[in-house]
């Protein structure tokens, strides 16, 4: 396979530097850059590190044979930008005294940027055991850990906190584990998992422990299809989440599927942090052993398929591409 990758870039990632023509380029010639005078040298070097991290997570989707290239590529860049954005517009609004809105957004902005990466890794991770006959539960619980260092620094930039690993936080199913609250129960997430069961789902011992998500079997209401030459039934749904919960078709023993239905897991607690943004979830979201958790990613789902439809909803569509089940 031929190199995407130029020399150049690879260099101004390594060192900051790239030759063009007789000369050299730096990152601190850009007028791009002259906000950070604002921090001095200190916010120059952030902002230089923080691009090349972006700049190898895109190269990383673009040049691994397994990673699917140029699909990845897009979802890849997405979750840059979507990280990029909540985290600018949440740092912006949490902005400090001492600090302009203009000033705490784009700090937020490369902050998110890294974390939108770390997301996009995470579940490419998941996207190298779609095709795989046996599970690696090493490589699943890998992929769950980073993408949990993922929503925490989201989390943290949506709200201004300069420690972005401060309070770093595991969803299991219903249980959130956490560095300063310790355990705590999310009742959305157990309410799902109760009717899961009271519904008549199995718990799939060796599926959720492997994922470190509740995955239960389940018999999905059935519906007539009829074609010119025949009519049967099928399920409505081979496999759907419940907040943290996830149910899958008796019967259908599909990785691709699986691992589709935990990426919409991921997207639901990537999604969480844009609460900070559109109300001050912060304030709101721990009450002793209870955790609040709501997400906005359930309402732009929704949205999403009663404005452009099921097909064209871009959860689908990335979990389509992550769980290679188009």
């Amino acid at each position: 396979m031929k190199t995407l990758i130029d020399k150049n870039l690879l260099s101004w990632i390594a060192t900051g530097k790239a030759r063009m023509g007789g000369g050299h380029l730096e990152i601190n010639d850009l007028k791009m850059l002259e906000f950070t005078r604002l921090k001095g040298w200190k916010m120059k070097k952030f902002c230089e590190f923080s691009l090349r991290v972006v700049v190898m997570v895109m190269i990383l989707g673009n040049e691994v044979k397994g990673f699917g290239q140029s699909q990845n590529l897009k979802y890849a860049s997405f979750n840059v930008i979507t990280n990029s954005i909540i985290g600018g517009i949440g740092s912006g609004i949490h902005h400090k005294k001492s600090e302009t809105f203009l000033h705490a957004s784009l700090n937020g902005m490369w902050k998110g940027s890294i974390s939108g990466g770390i997301n996009s890794l995470s579940k490419q991770l998941l996207s190298i055991q779609a095709e795989k006959i046996k599970l690696n539960w090493v490589v699943c619980w890998s992929s769950k850990l980073i993408n949990s260092v993922s929503n925490t620094m989201l989390y943290n930039v949506s709200i201004n906190e300069p420690e972005l690993l401060k309070n770093y936080s595991l969803n299991i199913g219903f249980i959130r584990l956490s560095i300063n609250n310790y355990v705590q129960i999310e009742p959305i997430s157990l309410g799902c998992f109760a009717y899961a069961i009271i519904s008549g789902g199995t718990l799939n011992i060796n599926s959720t422990l492997t994922f470190g998500t509740p995955i239960f079997n389940y018999k999905f209401r059935r519906i007539i299809v009829q074609t010119p030459s025949t009519i049967y039934s099928k399920p409505i749904h081979l496999g759907e989440i419940l907040a943290q919960n996830i149910l899958i078709q008796s019967g259908v023993l599909s990785n691709q599927i699986l691992i589709h239905e935990v990426i919409h897991t991921y997207q639901r607690l990537q999604y969480t942090s844009l609460n900070n943004v559109i109300m001050n979830y912060s304030k709101y979201e721990n009450f002793g052993i209870i955790h609040n958790d709501i997400s906005i990613f359930d309402g732009l789902y929704f949205i999403q398929n009663k404005t452009i439809g099921y097909n064209y909803n871009y959860f689908e569509l990335e979990a389509n591409n992550y769980g290679k089940s188009e």
